[in-house]
């Protein structure tokens, strides 16, 4: 693999990783695990997703405060 093959998909990585966080936001705020009938978000992830660890990066502290801004919900 050469170097400029190695770092675009790198770089196409951090993208999706940029957009998953956002979206992952957007489902803790929503409060999406209500409308599938789990009783908390810690239930949704579990049976949804296995679970779910904030990628180390720059996106990080940015969702960990959204997520600890909307408040415990559940």
């Amino acid at each position: 693999m050469s170097r400029e093959e190695a770092r675009r998909r790198t770089d196409e990585f951090k993208a999706h990783t940029e957009v998953w966080l956002e979206e992952l936001k957007a489902l803790y705020v929503d409060q999406v695990w209500y409308a599938l009938d789990y009783e908390t978000w810690d239930e949704y992830c579990q049976a949804e997703f296995g679970s779910i660890r904030l990628p180390r990066g720059p996106g990080r502290t940015e969702a960990v405060l959204t997520l600890r801004d909307a408040g415990p919900l559940g």
